[in-house]
């Protein structure tokens, strides 16, 4: 994977967004912006205090797929999409395509083991699934507040049916939208959560929200596309937040365009 880093946002004019990748070190979690065009992908810092100008837009391209657990590759084509974030030759490609819809197990090479967690999100529960090597950047690549791992060393297999088994008989969804997770606060906590529906865990409640460099984020408005622009003040999964408490989720496959036209309604 040909990959670039980048100080300057407007380097990613013109490609498609991936997602919010977040790393950690001495300070917390901090996250980056990946994108990708036909050239490859590039990687901008979301640091505190960052300024944007682009308008993320309602076009999209296919942002490649996963030859492996670790090995994401570009679309040959940057090809244009109608929905979605992967063409179809990019999808019948993706080592994680059949296990993201819950058909087969992961075609990963090696022997890759999977945990099943539960997260609080704002007001929201879920139960969710990811590689245990990655279970804590996981909780903070979906901007939990709360998580907690309940089983451990899963195939992908046996982790779908746990995570389906504990959202039909317990009543937790699979998944939460991006603008609910700015939506209030669940008066109960995870382990009162827990406590409740008798969810046996086997490991401890992880507070996640203070494990990232990020001060608490202020929504006062949540889109999907438009001007991406202002100074970042924090973020939380993978939706940006600026000073102006404008809150911008990052759609994998939407491309950043240069801002065009400037005015009072943009603001």
């Amino acid at each position: 994977m040909k990959e670039e880093t980048s100080d300057d946002p407007l380097d990613v004019a013109d490609h498609a967004a991936v997602k919010v990748t977040w790393r950690h070190d001495d300070g917390g979690w901090m996250a980056s912006l990946l994108a990708v065009d036909e050239e490859g992908f590039t990687r901008t810092s979301l640091d505190q205090g960052v300024e944007f100008d682009l308008e993320l837009s309602s076009q999209r391209r296919c942002v490649g797929y996963h030859a492996d657990v670790s090995d994401r590759e570009p679309c040959p084509g940057f090809r244009s999409i109608d929905g979605g974030s992967q063409c179809s030759s990019c999808r019948r490609l993706d080592v994680f395509s059949g296990y993201v819809e819950g058909r087969t197990e992961a075609a990963v090479s090696g022997d890759v083991e999977f945990s099943v967690y539960i997260a609080r999100i704002a007001s929201e529960f879920k139960v969710g699934v990811t590689r245990s090597g990655k279970l804590v950047r996981r909780w903070v690549e979906q901007g939990a507040d709360e998580a907690v791992e309940v089983e451990c060393s899963l195939s992908s297999t046996e982790a779908l049916e746990l995570e389906n088994k504990i959202s039909s008989e317990r009543d937790i969804c699979q998944r939460v939208r991006k603008e609910d997770k700015f939506r209030g606060r669940s008066e109960a906590t995870l382990k009162e959560k827990l406590d409740g529906l008798e969810v046996e865990v086997e490991g401890s409640v992880v507070d996640v929200s203070s494990q990232t460099a990020y001060p608490e984020p202020r929504c006062t408005a949540f889109d999907r596309e438009g001007r991406f622009t202002g100074e970042i003040r924090s973020v939380k999964g993978q939706v940006v937040c600026f000073e102006t408490g404008r809150c911008v989720a990052v759609g994998s496959g939407r491309v950043f365009r240069r801002v065009q036209q400037q005015g009072l309604s943009d603001y």
